[in-house]
C-alpha cells in the first residue's frame, strides 16, 4: 500500500498505457516483421554461400565487428529508452 501512497495516478496510468501499447506494437507488428525477415537473411546467407563461397565468407568478415557496435549501442539505447519512459511518466 506505501507504493500507492507514494506513487501519483497520473504517472502510473501513463506508463501502464504506453508500455501496454508498446508490448501490443511488439506482438502483432514486431513478431511478425522479425519472423519474416529472418526467413528472408538465412535464405539469403544460403544462396552466397551456394554460389561463392569465397566471396561470401568475405562478405561475413565484418559481423564480428558489428555486433560489437551492437553490444555497446544498446547499452547507450537502454539508458535513453528508461529516460524516455521516465519523462513521459512525468507528462
Amino acid at each position: 500500500m506505501s507504493f500507492w501512497d507514494r506513487s501519483q495516478i497520473g504517472r502510473i496510468m501513463s506508463r501502464v498505457t504506453n508500455d501496454v501499447n508498446q508490448i501490443q506494437e511488439v506482438m502483432t507488428q514486431g513478431l511478425v516483421g522479425t519472423i519474416s525477415q529472418l526467413f528472408i537473411l538465412v535464405a539469403m546467407v544460403f544462396m552466397m554461400f551456394r554460389m561463392d563461397l569465397v566471396l561470401a565468407l568475405g562478405a561475413m568478415a565484418p559481423i564480428p565487428i558489428l555486433l560489437m557496435v551492437v553490444a555497446v549501442w544498446q547499452g547507450r539505447a537502454r539508458d535513453a529508452f528508461v529516460w524516455v519512459r521516465t519523462a513521459i511518466a512525468v507528462v
